[in-house]
Formats: C-alpha cells, sequence, structure tokens
C-alpha cells in the first residue's frame, strides 16, 4: 500500500482534532497516513532534521497527498498569507508546487478536501466508506490551482465528498 501525506495549515487545537480524527479514519481503512501529529506521537521530540526539511520531504516524496484545502491553506499556496504564519504550510504548498510544474500543471496524485468548514467535512469525510486502490473507476487529473477544484477520485476510488467551496 503506498503512503498519503496529509498536508494542512494548522490553525487551532479545534481543527488539528479534526484532521487527526480524519487521518485515523484513512488509517482504520487500512490506508498508510503520514501526519505529523502521527510522526510527534511516535517520536515526541520531533524529526532530527527541521520541521521544514521534514514537511518538504513529505510533500515532495511521498506518493499521494491530501491537501486539507481551507482558505488559510491556499493562501500560504499563493504566498499570502501574514508574514511569520503557516511556515510548514507554506513550505508544502511551494513543494506541491513544484511537483505540479513538473508534471505540466496536471497531477493524478494530489487531492484536495476543500472545506468551508474543516471540522463540520472532515467528520463528514470520516464517516464514509474510505478505500484506496480500487482500480474500478479511473482516476482523473486533477489541476490544483483551479478555482473550482473540488475533491475527486484519488487512486481509483472517491472517498471524499467534501464539496463545499471555499470561504
Amino acid at each position: 500500500m503506498s503512503q498519503v501525506f496529509i498536508s494542512y495549515r494548522q490553525t487551532d487545537d479545534e481543527q488539528k482534532q479534526c484532521v487527526r480524527a480524519f487521518g485515523e479514519r484513512l488509517r482504520s481503512s487500512g490506508i498508510d497516513v503520514v501526519l505529523d501529529q502521527f510522526f510527534l506521537d511516535a517520536k515526541p521530540g520531533g524529526p532530527n532534521e527541521t520541521w521544514a526539511k521534514w514537511s518538504s520531504d513529505r510533500a515532495l516524496e511521498t506518493e499521494h497527498v491530501l491537501i486539507i484545502g481551507t482558505h488559510l491553506w491556499f493562501q500560504c499556496f499563493e504566498k499570502k498569507q501574514p508574514p511569520g504564519t503557516g511556515l510548514g504550510a507554506a513550505c508544502e504548498a511551494d513543494d506541491i508546487r513544484q511537483r505540479i510544474y513538473e508534471a505540466n500543471g496536471v497531477i493524478e496524485h494530489i487531492r484536495v478536501v476543500k472545506a468551508k468548514r474543516t471540522k463540520r467535512c472532515l467528520m463528514r469525510a470520516a464517516q464514509q466508506r474510505s478505500t484506496f486502490g480500487s482500480t474500478h473507476h479511473a482516476s482523473p487529473p486533477l489541476a490544483i490551482s483551479s478555482p473550482s477544484v473540488r475533491a475527486r477520485p484519488f487512486n481509483g476510488t472517491c472517498i471524499l465528498n467534501c464539496l463545499e467551496p471555499l470561504y
């Protein structure tokens, strides 16, 4: 089973808990999830390298990426966040941008969970059956820079139905 990295912009404890619950639900479905919170569980002191390197390596090297696409994450992607904020998400967004560039603007292994309200969206997604690896549906490409991006089939199976627009 390939790994799935979850990229998100940390905003508050409630949002972190929702992202964690979402990651746990994916794990319980047999998906190998890479999430900073899970890494800290295994290694409370954090990575030997900096968090910037850890985040960058995950965004660049993990086969699949799920982005919790709140408006604050997209601020980082667009380099419009206030100075000194969202540093991890900004680092990941830069690397994801590079992956998209290298794929000529369309990439099949990056998906966005677009959420107006992260908690409600992730809880709904976590309650749905989440499976990866099924090949009975083709996975269409996703151009992440499109303002109309929605959750789409990921690795052959549609696992998310969070189709709410951003704020």
